[in-house]
Formats: structure tokens, sequence, C-alpha cells
């Protein structure tokens, strides 16, 4: 006799860099909770976002959600993103079942996902971006950004303008991030003003070029900037393949 297969208890790493559970009894858990707090969750579909509406009713076989005032009626596949206890962003696809002007009724999904546990969720920049600033009074420019958070970013040096001699802890001034255009800024130029931070750490790649961790010390109006900018690439990723 063929031995069953025990399901996966809790979160397990994913090779897309998320952590994923399989567990009935844990994504009932988590939704659950969602539901007797009346936390929010959202409603994605490629080219639909939905307001903040919640969990009203579920089972292990079901779940119905209070149905957005703006909610267009066309869609059979749609993915659903909350944050957790933790303030990271889990997300689970699922299909709707039917639906009426109060409710949509979806099925209990098979799987749940978990974006990042930083404390800043650090988007991956397609396309052309370069970065900028002064550090031990010198200019280095024609950094190119790996990645980009509302904490800091990581830039490699390969065709760098720089010094060379930047080392950890070092202080950076007058920061910019520019942007060539493509989905995260609307297919615009974008440059994003930083006016100081550090340099966290500083890395020497497979390849054997040189990127540094850079954290931002944020003033003013720079964060919600960069809060906005991220949180705009945060949705752009969760929508991909839909």
């Amino acid at each position: 006799m063929k031995k069953k297969q025990m399901a996966p208890r809790g979160w397990q790493e994913n090779a897309n860099g998320y952590e994923i559970t399989k567990s009935p009894q844990f994504i009932m858990n988590m939704l659950s909770s969602l539901k007797k707090n009346r936390r929010f969750i959202i409603l994605l579909h490629k080219g639909y976002q939905s307001g903040n509406t919640a969990i009203i009713a579920l089972d292990a076989k079901n779940i119905d959600v209070d149905c957005p005032p703006d909610w267009p009626g066309n869609y059979h596949k749609i993915k659903v993103l909350f944050r957790d206890d933790s303030n990271v962003w889990n997300y689970f696809n699922t299909q709707i079942i039917s639906e009426n002007q109060d409710t949509l009724k979806l099925f209990f999904p098979t799987e749940l996902f978990r974006m990042q546990r930083r404390a800043h969720f650090r988007v991956q920049i397609p396309g052309e971006c370069k970065a900028e600033f002064i550090c031990q009074g010198e200019k280095n420019t024609n950094l190119r950004v790996e990645d980009l958070s509302v904490g800091g970013m990581k830039v490699c040096m390969t065709d760098a303008v720089s010094s060379g001699n930047i080392k950890d802890a070092e202080p950076v001034v007058d920061i910019l991030i520019r942007f060539s255009g493509g989905e995260n800024t609307d297919g615009e130029q974008k440059t994003i003003a930083v006016s100081e931070g550090f340099v966290a750490r500083s890395l020497i790649m497979a390849d054997n070029q040189k990127c540094l961790g850079i954290k931002f010390n944020l003033q003013g109006t720079e964060e919600k900037e960069l809060s906005q900018f991220v949180r705009k690439s945060e949705l752009a990723e969760l929508r991909k393949g839909m």
C-alpha cells in the first residue's frame, strides 16, 4: 500500500524567493484570523485592484468576500492580497464560483504565499536604472541599481565612474536614482533624490564585480516618495502571471 503523504506544516522556501504553505489547517487559521479581526484584503486582477474589502464567511471549501462597490463582474481568476500580523504581504490565487451584488464566493485556496519578512519590501529593478552619490568628497556615477526598498538599495559598480576606495560605514550624500522608464514608472523617466545614507556593506560577486549595499537616512518627503514608488512596484510584481 502506498504511504499517504502528510501535508507540510508552516512555511517552506519557494524557488521564486517567496515562502509557501500547502497546509489546509495552516491556511484556515490564517484566513480565520483575517475574518475574526476584520483585517482588510485586496482583490487583484490584471488591470483591476479593489479597495479594501473583507472575508465574511469561510469553510474548508469556500470563502465569501464582501463584494467591492466597483467590482466589474467579468473576472474568473483573481489574486487575494493581505498583510499579516507582521505587516508582510501574503497572497493566494483562486477562482470565483459565484457572485451577486453583496458577495463573491471563492474557492478555498490550496496554496498560500508570503512575500518577504524583511522590514522593507525589496523590489528587483527591471531595465536600466542608474544611481550616483558623493562619498569621501568624490562623485560616483553610473552605478547600476540591482534592487531597491524604502530602507536602501543594492548597486553594482560595473561601468561605474568611481574612486573605487569606498568602504563599509562610509557616509554618502546627494544620492540620485534615475529610472530610464518601464512598468514601474509607466514608461516615463523618473529621478528619486535621497539626501544621505551610508555604505552598509560591500560585496565581491562571483564575477568579481564590486557591489554596495546602501542604507538610506530618509528626510522630509523622501520617505513618502520612495514608499509610493516601492508600493507601486510591489503591486506590479504581484500582478505578474495573472
